[in-house]
């Protein structure tokens, strides 16, 4: 028998983590053994129901295991005489894995720490076979033709296990295998006729597949190849397999997951206690488990201005530029780029886009979104809601002066956070001559500047939608378009944005009139020579503006962040993004006036059709102004009349081309 070399150390139980969905067991009658049901899958299958695989010495077993774990779902999965399915990438869930665990102290030289990482990272992307991703450590790129093909293996419904004989024997009964991480000792090394003996020397832990059980103990797949193991079950010798007793796994194990595939998993890692994002809201929300493969090749995700590059969300400048050639390909093809800024946290940021995605795509448009303030938002909307609480422990929750309270309050943490969205604008939406001047060191352009640069240079037309903060990151790469255009290369690129950009719309913008004005201006009026009303500007009604709060604040969040956070005189300063007649619109739109060539649409409240005392008694928060029914169904629509008259325009040069 082989010698076992030490698994990976620094591997870990997870801890405790409330959104978890705990395995309950059902009634159904348990067999004193699996044994029967194991030989039984051998036989229909032909051969062994699992792939033999070996990691060597390599610290990679999380996800070695769970590539095992798939392989035998795949195979019990076949129908009678149908083809062998290839075996799945360990490589790939063992790097998703450690993309997971985004370089915090958890991380270790040797491998990834928890069973968590590789279901997480699987559950986002999914797996490709292990032809297209050999177990190469030098390896680690997730290429294109590996997250498409990974998109065709996906995880479904995923539970934890409690450390119950119990509840394993029922998992078992269940699922066939389960995904287990263990303390060893050396009896792991040279498993005795296929019985991993206990012995007193401590190993490291370990992570592995438990495929059966017995009247003794658990039957575990290894990942060590065909020579370790051997236990004999009912006459036949199944390699790679050790008997694990009863009194070992009482001693040792630390954790354990039941996973299935494609199949839907009812509200496993889906809701978070409250939303994340500076809204407040009680109530469970969609949170992290919107698997990142819904959305891929669609979006990018940034934080103080570069893309996070690790995590459930991540996104690199090479993933950006892949996605550009993508629509250099079909340069006919409308985009879609939506700049979210309402606040939300990333998790339910995410949930939100693969939420309009269908619709943009029935549409005939390519949805493309870039994430870029949401992180910070759910690193300080802790702090925001505790100071909350203290303006209302000081005034009392229906004291007059509470709103005041909480503007004054929040002053200090807030202005600190809006200047960090300005500073991650900064950092993401300019090129890089203009951070030099800015004293901000760059070696290459902001990384939302590169992305709108290289979408431009594919001739797609765009139709961008911003909301909220999401105009502060536009307006950064205008201004930045406009301060350099002395240089051939941005003057090139200027022309290149304005050319493509097809319609803007703009959801409650959290920018003032003249600054407005200041950095979109030559968009506005190149947009004027593709027609009228191709920018667009939806406000709250004064009515809908009355209802909308921030927790305790009974006023919106943009009053929030320019009275509060920025220190406006609220007599004199305001937001376009307010309702109509407070920022003063009819004037602005007026020949000359800042907002000349906008239309503004107003967007009423959502219960408005009908009008019942709770309904008039009910508050909003900014999302719902995003958000909003009508307002997306009129955006869709006003789309679909664009890409109309676009054609029709394309179609006429087309045929004066020809006549010529």
């Amino acid at each position: 028998m082989p010698h076992l070399p030490n698994p990976d150390t620094g591997f870990r139980a997870d801890p405790t983590d409330l959104r978890d969905r705990v395995y309950e067991p059902s009634l159904r009658p348990l067999a004193q053994s699996s044994q029967t049901a194991l030989i039984d899958r051998l036989v229909r299958v032909g051969g062994l129901p699992y792939e033999l695989r070996h990691q060597g010495a390599a610290g990679t077993c999380a996800g070695h295991a769970l590539a095992n774990l798939i392989d035998m779902h795949r195979i019990g999965a076949l129908a009678d005489g149908a083809a062998r399915p290839p075996p799945v990438s360990a490589r790939m869930l063992y790097q998703m894995g450690v993309q997971q665990e985004q370089g915090t102290a958890a991380r270790t030289a040797r491998g990834v720490t928890s069973l968590r990482s590789v279901i997480k990272g699987f559950y986002h992307n999914g797996v490709c076979g292990d032809a297209l991703w050999p177990d190469d450590p030098r390896d680690t790129d997730l290429t294109v033709e590996r997250a498409v093909a990974a998109t065709r293996t996906t995880l479904g419904a995923y539970y934890r296990v409690r450390s119950y004989l119990n509840d394993y024997h029922a998992a078992l009964a269940e699922a066939d295998s389960i995904l287990v991480a263990a303390s060893t000792h050396a009896g792991w090394r040279d498993p005795e006729e296929g019985v991993i003996t206990l012995r007193a020397e401590p190993g490291e832990n370990h992570a592995f597949v438990v495929i059966g059980y017995t009247d003794r103990g658990f039957l575990v797949l290894n990942s060590h190849g065909a020579e370790w193991g051997g236990v004999e079950v009912d006459g036949h010798r199944l390699k790679g397999v050790a008997l694990w007793t009863y009194e070992d796994w009482s001693s040792h194990v630390l954790d354990a997951w039941v996973l299935r595939l494609g199949v839907p998993a009812p509200d496993a890692f889906t809701y978070s206690h409250s939303r994340r994002g500076i809204f407040f809201d009680d109530g469970p929300i969609k949170a992290g488990s919107a698997p990142r493969h819904q959305l891929l090749g669609h979006f990018a995700h940034l934080d103080d201005g570069d893309h996070v590059t690790v995590g459930s969300y991540a996104s690199t400048r090479k993933s950006v530029g892949l996605t550009a050639g993508k629509i250099a390909a079909k340069p006919h093809r409308p985009v879609h780029v939506s700049l979210p800024g309402s606040l939300l946290g990333i998790d339910a940021a995410f949930h939100a886009e693969i939420d309009r995605r269908p619709a943009l795509q029935a549409a005939g448009v390519y949805p493309y979104t870039l994430f870029w303030c949401n992180d910070m938002v759910e690193s300080t909307s802790a702090v925001l809601e505790h100071l909350f609480q203290t303006a209302v422990k000081k005034v009392g929750a229906l004291s007059e002066n509470l709103n005041d309270e909480i503007e004054a309050t929040t002053a200090g943490i807030g202005r600190a956070f809006w200047r960090d969205i300005a500073r991650a604008a900064d950092r993401a939406g300019q090129h890089r001559y203009m951070l030099a001047q800015k004293g901000i060191a760059a070696d290459a352009d902001g990384a939302a500047a590169e992305m709108f640069d290289q979408f431009a240079a594919t001739g797609a037309p765009l139709h961008l939608t911003v909301d909220g903060a999401g105009v502060i990151l536009l307006e950064r790469y205008l201004l930045s378009l406009q301060g350099a255009d002395w240089l051939h290369e941005i003057l090139e690129k200027k022309k290149a944005f304005l050319e493509s950009v097809a319609s803007l719309t703009l959801i409650a913008p959290t920018i003032r009139a003249d600054a407005f004005e200041r950095a979109f201006r030559p968009l506005i009026d190149r947009l004027a020579l593709r027609g009228p009303e191709r920018v667009t500007l939806w406000v709250p009604t004064k009515g809908f503006e009355r209802k909308l709060t921030v927790g305790h604040y009974s006023r919106s969040i943009l009053d929030l962040v320019l009275y509060g956070f920025e220190g406006a005189d609220k007599a004199t300063e305001h937001f376009i993004g307010m309702s109509a007649k407070r920022f003063g619109a009819e004037a602005l739109t007026q020949p000359g006036g800042l907002l000349e060539g906008v239309t503004v649409r107003s967007i009423k409240t959502p219960d408005h059709a009908r009008q019942p005392p709770e309904a008039r008694r009910r508050r909003y928060t900014q999302h719902h102004v995003v958000a909003h029914r009508e307002l997306q169904a009129s955006h869709l629509a006003r789309l679909a009349d664009w890409l109309t008259e676009d054609a029709q325009i394309s179609k006429e040069r087309t045929d004066g081309q020809d006549h010529a």
